[in-house]
């Protein structure tokens, strides 16, 4: 697939590297926060306690 570089396509192509950036950032954060989520579950479960779903 060849990149248009028209002044037509310039918008378009810049909402959708904005829309790739902030997909790439909603789910890295995502990640993140799911690996928190999984190491405070694995200290209260070595605790003998159990993490609830609020």
């Amino acid at each position: 697939m060849a990149l248009d570089d028209s002044p037509e396509a310039a918008p378009s192509r810049a909402m959708l590297q904005a829309a790739y950036r902030l997909e790439f950032e909603r789910t890295g954060v995502e990640a993140w926060l799911a690996e928190d989520v999984a190491m405070i579950e694995a200290e209260l479960v070595s605790q003998g306690r159990r993490l609830r779903a609020v």
